[in-house]
């Protein structure tokens, strides 16, 4: 939960109020529930800033499994448009996955706006960035390694079953934020506009 106030603060922090999650549909998955959570806190502990439901597009199919095909990628960018669209005054995007974030990328340049001149885009995780000229998406970057031992150490603790310490049900860890080319404060043209 930590991880989208990082995120969250940095787009209130630039000026955004009108700030879109995208997700896949949160079935039975504990990640992207807690990302919603996460979600849903941080303007809680905010305060004055009110979660817009309505700008929630939890439909994003393309990157569940099974379903990770061009075609589907193509509805689901036509999804984000759709939205962006409808919502004009949307400044920010917190996409909850990378591949998300790739594809409301490309919705915006279909639009004929500019990332993060027009919209600015967060998500969570990234793979590594490469040397030379490729735009990087500012993202949440969690402590895989961390993450990993964490597992290790409780399995250990499951396996010897030390009855004495109560293992958790759930571990939260910090994310940092790494921030690239697709996030920035939001422009006065733009602020007017919204005002």
């Amino acid at each position: 939960m930590q991880q989208q106030k990082k995120g969250l603060s940095t787009f209130w922090n630039w000026g955004h109020k009108h700030i879109a999650l995208l997700t896949p549909p949160p079935t039975d998955t504990t990640a992207l529930e807690d990302r919603i959570e996460g979600f849903v806190q941080a303007h809680a502990e905010k305060g004055g800033v009110m979660v817009d439901r309505n700008l929630w597009l939890n439909n994003i199919t393309s990157t569940l499994p099974n379903a990770f095909r061009p075609p589907n990628f193509t509805q689901d960018i036509k999804k984000i448009k759709d939205h962006l669209v409808k919502f004009p005054y949307i400044t920010a995007l917190f996409a909850a996955e990378y591949y998300i974030a790739l594809m409301a990328k490309k919705a915006v340049k279909e639009l004929g706006m500019r990332v993060p001149e027009d919209i600015s885009i967060i998500c969570f995780d990234s793979p590594p960035r490469r040397i030379g000229g490729d735009f990087h998406l500012t993202y949440l970057s969690q402590d895989q390694e961390k993450m990993g031992q964490k597992v290790f150490d409780l399995l250990l603790k499951l396996k010897s079953k030390e009855e004495q310490e109560e293992t958790p049900k759930r571990l939260l860890l910090d994310a940092s934020l790494v921030v690239g080319d697709s996030t920035a404060e939001v422009s006065s043209k733009k602020q007017n506009k919204l005002s």
